[in-house]
């Protein structure tokens, strides 16, 4: 699904699709765009929508997250490492970073590591607030 800013009318068709999304942001003439509502949040409910969506909207944009956005904004807001495996790269199939590239097709991402008998999961088996240096830790350049 593409994300694009669409023209509102306030049809019943684009009341509809706001309330299905999984969160939208709404653009009013001269002011800044609001921030992600949700439908059934934010005291949007029952129909609630026809009157927070009033004359002075322009456009909407329904929400299409990533598929890791929680992960992502977590990781973003505390700096904590990622585990990230990457099964078709035989020399370092799982590396750690605290930079991760969140784009790489088919790799799994994880805040704590893949295998529990590996070293770096003893420091977090022993409640170290972060574990033991990964000997396939990434470094960044």
């Amino acid at each position: 699904m593409a994300t694009n800013w669409i023209p509102y009318d306030g049809s019943d068709e684009q009341i509809a699709e706001i309330q299905q999304s999984n969160g939208f942001v709404i653009r009013r003439e001269g002011r800044l765009d609001s921030p992600i509502l949700k439908s059934g949040h934010d005291g949007l409910y029952n129909g609630a929508e026809r009157f927070y969506l009033s004359d002075e909207i322009t456009h909407y944009l329904i929400c299409n997250p990533h598929p890791l956005a929680d992960m992502i904004s977590r990781q973003a807001y505390t700096g904590q490492p990622v585990w990230i495996k990457v099964k078709h790269y035989a020399e370092h199939p799982v590396v750690m970073s605290t930079k991760p590239n969140w784009n790489i097709p088919n790799a799994e991402y994880s805040f704590t590591p893949f295998d529990s008998n590996s070293p770096e999961f003893d420091g977090i088996k022993n409640g170290a607030a972060m574990p033991n240096p990964n000997p396939f830790k990434y470094v960044e350049k």
